[in-house]
């Protein structure tokens, strides 16, 4: 429990993110970040409770940064 958490802003899905990378593109499932009632449910699985896309992430390594 965090006593002093107030807030906590998220950007999935924002329009300022239009045509780059997001979060959730470099996830395998999705569902663990479905937002409910405005919040995200708390996850059962180990440490970060997401498995990820690593042929996402090597790609958007090759691509690089983009200015």
């Amino acid at each position: 429990m965090t006593p002093n958490f107030l807030i906590q802003e998220q950007s999935i899905g924002i329009h300022y993110n239009a045509g780059t990378a997001e979060l959730l593109d470099y996830v395998l499932d999705r569902a663990p970040f479905a937002f409910r009632d405005g919040a995200i449910s708390r996850w059962d699985a180990p440490g970060l409770g997401v498995e990820i896309d690593e042929d996402a992430v090597r790609a958007a390594d090759r691509r690089g940064h983009r200015s």
